[in-house]
């Protein structure tokens, strides 16, 4: 499992072009030269006794350590009230077969969520690739999905609610 940020890192590993430092946090204003994300350079460039072969003939080295989790973001802006708010989706993939996504207020000038805000049925989404592949059933309020809701929001918060900015 990877996610598009840790494209860039693996790109500049395996051209050996000079380092750009991580991020501190995780929402960064555009002004910030940093990267997050993983490089999975070491896929590509090491041989070891976990390799394998794609159907396609490709051999690839898997990592001894699988990435659990992928995340993303998204701007929503939404019509809340008589104003307009600004919301953000946050959204945790897991390993396991599910997409968790929670909609919070965003500060556009501080660059950051508010995970305090309390938080509403209509701000989850929880969809089971493993029974759902096409995301038409939101799982989010049913009961036997509860302990699934719980899991990846505490995920979702300990990536994203803590995040120092820089």
């Amino acid at each position: 499992m990877t996610e598009m940020i840790d494209f860039f890192p693996t790109v500049i590993d395996l051209v050996g072009a000079p380092k750009i430092p991580r991020c501190k946090g995780v929402d960064q204003p555009p002004t910030v030269l940093c990267l997050q994300g993983e490089s999975y350079a070491d896929e590509f460039l090491t041989t070891a006794t976990t390799e394998a072969m794609t159907p396609s003939g490709v051999r690839y080295t898997a990592k001894s350590t699988p990435k659990q989790y992928a995340f993303s973001q998204w701007p929503y802006p939404a019509r809340q009230g008589n104003g307009r708010d600004f919301r953000m989706g946050y959204t945790v993939r897991s390993i396991d077969g599910f997409r968790f996504t929670q909609y919070v207020p965003y500060n556009r000038l501080g660059y950051s969520g508010n995970w305090l805000w309390p938080t509403s049925r209509d701000d989850l989404e929880l969809y089971d690739y493993n029974t759902d592949p096409d995301e038409r059933i939101n799982q989010a309020a049913s009961p036997e999905y509860a302990t699934t809701v719980q899991m990846l929001l505490a995920v979702l918060k300990a990536q994203y609610s803590n995040a120092t900015h820089s």
